[in-house]
């Protein structure tokens, strides 16, 4: 049963998801697993980014099985000459909790667009896929960092391009406090006219 929702509560509803949505780190990720079925559908809601051509450039691999460890690991290793002790053992525990999504760029094969248009699309894809973990309760961080750009290179393909990891899981909205602003609207916009013409 379809339920009917006026214009002025969906644009709120809209509103209220964009505005609420946080990065939560994956060392706040509690054990409790996602479910294949919630993965699947987050990843749907990803794929209806806006797309030049409809070349649809997104590619997906979540990593399951012991990849967190290892992702953890990785990262330690990779900048062990730069953080202290201390900080390396709890990087090397700090995706246990998490469900890893290799984010992937495909390139159009007859490069119909520029390859700027194709990253955007898949930013939008990664945006939507972390509204969609904000509407279900899920905590997501976008993971960019050269360690993730490095470790996701092994699941590409030719004509692929990493462009790192997205971590998603469980979390205690109660415990962890994530609080964010933005700038004034007016500090960012401008209104010009051109060559319109006044009295």
């Amino acid at each position: 049963m379809k339920i009917e929702i006026n214009p002025m509560e969906k644009a709120s509803l809209v509103t209220e998801v964009i505005r609420n949505r946080r990065t939560i780190f994956a060392d706040a990720f509690t054990s409790e697993e996602v479910s294949q079925e919630l993965i699947e559908q987050v990843l749907t809601d990803a794929i209806w980014a806006p797309t030049h051509k409809r070349t649809e450039p997104w590619r997906f691999v979540v990593l399951k099985g012991n990849h967190p460890e290892k992702m953890g690991e990785y990262m330690a290793e990779f900048y062990k000459d730069y953080i202290l002790e201390k900080r390396y053992n709890s990087l090397k525990q700090y995706c246990k909790n998490a469900t890893l999504i290799a984010i992937i760029m495909h390139r159009d094969e007859r490069e119909r667009i520029p390859e700027w248009e194709e990253l955007a699309a898949v930013s939008c894809a990664v945006q939507n896929l972390w509204l969609s973990c904000t509407t279900h309760g899920l905590g997501g961080y976008w993971e960019t960092c050269e360690a993730a750009m490095e470790y996701t290179k092994q699941f590409t393909q030719a004509g692929e391009r990493s462009m790192g990891i997205f971590m998603l899981g469980h979390y205690d909205a109660v415990t962890t406090k994530a609080v964010s602003r933005r700038r004034p609207l007016e500090e960012k916009l401008h209104w010009d006219f051109g060559d319109e013409l006044t009295d």
